[in-house]
Protein backbone atom coordinates (compact mmCIF):
# COMPACT_ATOMS: atom_id res chain seq x y z
CA UNK A 1 0.00 0.00 0.00
CA UNK A 2 3.13 2.61 1.34
CA UNK A 3 4.72 2.16 -2.50
CA UNK A 4 1.17 2.53 -4.40
CA UNK A 5 1.02 6.23 -2.29
CA UNK A 6 5.00 6.58 -3.16
CA UNK A 7 3.94 5.90 -7.06
CA UNK A 8 0.78 8.31 -6.64
CA UNK A 9 2.71 10.87 -5.31
CA UNK A 10 5.30 10.99 -8.30
CA UNK A 11 3.04 10.58 -11.06
CA UNK A 12 0.94 14.18 -9.34
CA UNK A 13 4.53 15.57 -8.96
CA UNK A 14 5.71 14.25 -12.37
CA UNK A 15 2.89 15.91 -14.16
CA UNK A 16 3.23 19.39 -12.57
CA UNK A 17 6.96 19.35 -13.86
CA UNK A 18 7.62 21.73 -16.52
CA UNK A 19 9.19 19.75 -20.06
CA UNK A 20 12.64 20.61 -19.52
CA UNK A 21 12.35 18.66 -15.71
CA UNK A 22 10.14 16.27 -16.78
CA UNK A 23 13.03 15.60 -19.68
CA UNK A 24 15.89 15.59 -16.99
CA UNK A 25 13.54 12.80 -14.85
CA UNK A 26 13.34 10.54 -17.64
CA UNK A 27 17.32 10.91 -18.68
CA UNK A 28 18.96 10.79 -15.22
CA UNK A 29 16.11 7.74 -14.15
CA UNK A 30 16.89 5.62 -17.25
CA UNK A 31 20.81 6.46 -16.71
CA UNK A 32 20.18 5.23 -13.28
CA UNK A 33 18.89 1.96 -14.26
CA UNK A 34 20.81 1.15 -16.79
CA UNK A 35 24.28 1.72 -14.98
CA UNK A 36 22.59 -0.26 -11.42
CA UNK A 37 21.55 -3.11 -13.65
CA UNK A 38 25.52 -3.30 -15.47
CA UNK A 39 27.20 -3.09 -12.06
CA UNK A 40 24.78 -5.85 -10.90
CA UNK A 41 25.70 -8.22 -13.85
CA UNK A 42 28.95 -7.37 -13.40
CA UNK A 43 29.16 -8.01 -9.51
CA UNK A 44 27.52 -11.28 -9.86
CA UNK A 45 29.91 -12.40 -12.80
CA UNK A 46 33.09 -11.08 -10.90
CA UNK A 47 31.42 -13.26 -7.84
CA UNK A 48 30.99 -16.54 -9.78
CA UNK A 49 34.17 -15.95 -10.79
CA UNK A 50 36.08 -15.90 -7.39
CA UNK A 51 33.80 -18.93 -5.87
CA UNK A 52 35.24 -21.05 -9.11
CA UNK A 53 38.85 -19.68 -7.93
CA UNK A 54 38.74 -20.38 -4.29
CA UNK A 55 37.12 -23.77 -5.34
CA UNK A 56 40.39 -24.47 -7.81
CA UNK A 57 42.76 -23.25 -5.04
CA UNK A 58 41.35 -25.20 -2.16
CA UNK A 59 41.67 -28.20 -4.22
CA UNK A 60 45.11 -27.97 -5.73
CA UNK A 61 46.17 -27.57 -2.16
CA UNK A 62 44.30 -30.73 -1.18
CA UNK A 63 45.67 -32.80 -3.68
CA UNK A 64 49.20 -31.20 -2.52
CA UNK A 65 48.84 -32.16 1.04
CA UNK A 66 47.26 -35.53 0.19
CA UNK A 67 49.91 -36.86 -2.34
CA UNK A 68 52.13 -36.09 1.30
CA UNK A 69 49.74 -37.81 3.21
CA UNK A 70 50.16 -41.36 0.84
CA UNK A 71 52.74 -42.66 3.25
CA UNK A 72 51.16 -41.36 6.34
CA UNK A 73 48.01 -43.83 5.25
CA UNK A 74 50.14 -46.61 4.21
CA UNK A 75 52.10 -47.17 7.16
CA UNK A 76 49.71 -45.60 9.62
CA UNK A 77 51.87 -42.84 10.59
CA UNK A 78 48.84 -40.31 12.11
CA UNK A 79 51.65 -37.88 13.58
CA UNK A 80 53.18 -36.56 9.92
CA UNK A 81 49.59 -36.76 8.49
CA UNK A 82 49.06 -34.11 11.06
CA UNK A 83 52.15 -31.60 10.65
CA UNK A 84 50.83 -31.86 6.96
CA UNK A 85 47.55 -30.55 7.61
CA UNK A 86 49.15 -27.87 10.25
CA UNK A 87 50.97 -26.43 7.04
CA UNK A 88 47.61 -25.22 5.81
CA UNK A 89 47.90 -22.68 8.94
CA UNK A 90 49.81 -20.23 5.81
CA UNK A 91 46.42 -19.81 4.52
CA UNK A 92 44.23 -17.80 6.68
CA UNK A 93 41.19 -18.87 4.91
CA UNK A 94 41.36 -22.16 6.00
CA UNK A 95 39.22 -23.24 9.34
CA UNK A 96 39.65 -26.73 9.54
CA UNK A 97 40.85 -29.59 7.40
CA UNK A 98 40.55 -33.01 7.88
CA UNK A 99 42.81 -36.53 6.49
CA UNK A 100 40.40 -40.07 6.46
CA UNK A 101 41.42 -43.42 5.79
CA UNK A 102 40.08 -45.54 3.37
CA UNK A 103 37.11 -46.44 5.55
CA UNK A 104 36.09 -42.87 5.96
CA UNK A 105 37.26 -42.75 9.79
CA UNK A 106 38.80 -39.58 10.73
CA UNK A 107 42.94 -40.38 10.72
CA UNK A 108 44.42 -37.00 11.06
CA UNK A 109 42.53 -32.71 11.83
CA UNK A 110 43.43 -29.72 11.55
CA UNK A 111 41.70 -26.55 13.28
CA UNK A 112 42.34 -22.76 13.12
CA UNK A 113 40.46 -22.49 16.28
CA UNK A 114 40.92 -24.80 19.14
CA UNK A 115 37.18 -24.63 19.31
CA UNK A 116 36.79 -26.30 15.84
CA UNK A 117 33.60 -28.44 14.52
CA UNK A 118 34.22 -31.87 14.64
CA UNK A 119 35.44 -33.39 11.15
CA UNK A 120 31.95 -34.15 9.14
CA UNK A 121 31.50 -37.43 7.37
CA UNK A 122 32.67 -37.96 4.23
CA UNK A 123 30.22 -36.84 1.45
CA UNK A 124 30.14 -37.09 -2.28
CA UNK A 125 30.13 -34.08 -3.85
CA UNK A 126 33.37 -33.21 -4.21
CA UNK A 127 32.64 -29.03 -3.26
CA UNK A 128 29.77 -27.15 -2.00
CA UNK A 129 28.97 -23.94 -0.47
CA UNK A 130 26.91 -23.02 2.97
CA UNK A 131 26.05 -19.47 3.98
CA UNK A 132 29.75 -18.84 5.44
CA UNK A 133 32.00 -21.55 4.33
CA UNK A 134 33.31 -23.48 0.94
CA UNK A 135 33.46 -27.14 1.85
CA UNK A 136 35.98 -29.44 -0.22
CA UNK A 137 36.30 -32.95 -0.94
CA UNK A 138 39.70 -34.70 -2.08
CA UNK A 139 40.07 -38.56 -2.43
CA UNK A 140 43.72 -39.72 -2.11
CA UNK A 141 44.54 -42.13 -4.37
CA UNK A 142 47.53 -44.59 -4.89
CA UNK A 143 47.25 -45.77 -8.52
CA UNK A 144 43.81 -46.52 -8.52
CA UNK A 145 43.31 -47.42 -5.38
CA UNK A 146 41.54 -45.48 -2.42
CA UNK A 147 43.90 -44.82 0.35
CA UNK A 148 41.52 -41.89 2.05
CA UNK A 149 40.01 -38.45 1.83
CA UNK A 150 41.22 -34.98 2.45
CA UNK A 151 38.66 -32.29 3.43
CA UNK A 152 38.84 -28.89 3.71
CA UNK A 153 36.59 -26.02 4.68
CA UNK A 154 37.49 -22.29 4.53
CA UNK A 155 35.57 -18.87 5.22
CA UNK A 156 34.47 -16.87 3.00
CA UNK A 157 35.65 -13.72 3.91
CA UNK A 158 37.66 -13.16 0.63
CA UNK A 159 34.45 -13.55 -1.10
CA UNK A 160 33.03 -10.99 1.09
CA UNK A 161 36.02 -8.30 1.06
CA UNK A 162 35.96 -8.71 -2.74
CA UNK A 163 32.17 -8.25 -2.83
CA UNK A 164 32.06 -5.31 -0.91
CA UNK A 165 35.23 -3.47 -2.55
CA UNK A 166 33.96 -3.91 -6.04
CA UNK A 167 30.41 -2.50 -4.27
CA UNK A 168 32.26 0.53 -3.50
CA UNK A 169 33.75 0.71 -6.59
CA UNK A 170 30.68 0.12 -8.50
CA UNK A 171 28.45 3.09 -6.39
CA UNK A 172 31.69 5.60 -7.27
CA UNK A 173 31.32 4.85 -11.01
CA UNK A 174 27.73 4.89 -11.09
CA UNK A 175 27.74 8.36 -9.25
CA UNK A 176 30.07 9.52 -10.99
CA UNK A 177 28.78 8.48 -14.31
CA UNK A 178 25.07 9.89 -13.60
CA UNK A 179 27.18 13.71 -12.44
CA UNK A 180 28.45 13.16 -16.01
CA UNK A 181 24.97 12.28 -17.56
CA UNK A 182 23.49 15.16 -15.51
CA UNK A 183 25.44 17.84 -16.78
CA UNK A 184 25.44 16.77 -20.46
CA UNK A 185 21.93 16.18 -20.35
CA UNK A 186 21.21 19.27 -18.74
CA UNK A 187 23.30 21.19 -21.41
CA UNK A 188 21.70 18.93 -24.70
CA UNK A 189 18.15 18.60 -23.44
CA UNK A 190 17.48 22.20 -24.19
CA UNK A 191 18.24 21.48 -28.03
CA UNK A 192 14.71 19.29 -27.38
CA UNK A 193 13.05 21.19 -24.39
CA UNK A 194 13.16 24.75 -25.79
CA UNK A 195 11.46 24.45 -29.39
CA UNK A 196 8.74 22.69 -27.17
CA UNK A 197 8.68 25.42 -24.12
CA UNK A 198 8.23 28.04 -27.27
CA UNK A 199 5.36 26.09 -29.18
CA UNK A 200 3.43 25.98 -25.63
CA UNK A 201 4.17 29.65 -24.67
CA UNK A 202 2.56 30.22 -28.52
CA UNK A 203 -0.38 28.08 -27.79
CA UNK A 204 -1.01 29.40 -24.73
CA UNK A 205 -0.77 33.11 -26.47
CA UNK A 206 -3.17 32.54 -29.59
CA UNK A 207 -5.70 30.79 -26.92
CA UNK A 208 -5.70 33.51 -24.48
CA UNK A 209 -5.61 36.75 -26.62
CA UNK A 210 -7.37 34.71 -29.50
CA UNK A 211 -4.69 35.93 -32.15
CA UNK A 212 -4.25 33.42 -34.54
CA UNK A 213 -1.70 36.05 -36.66
CA UNK A 214 1.00 34.52 -33.65
CA UNK A 215 3.31 32.21 -35.21
CA UNK A 216 5.96 29.74 -33.05
CA UNK A 217 9.80 31.16 -33.40
CA UNK A 218 12.09 28.70 -35.22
Amino acid sequence: MRWLLTSLRFRRYFQNCSIRQKLMIIIMGVSTLTLVLISAVFMVNDAQTIRNGMVQDLSAVGKIIGDRSKASLTFDDARVATENLASLAAKSSIVAACIYDAEDNVFASYYRDISGIPCPSVKSPQYYFDDASLHVYQPILQAQDKLGTIYIRADLNEIKQSLNQYILYAAGFVLLALLVAYILSAKLQAVVSEPLTRLARTVRAVSTEADYSIRAEK
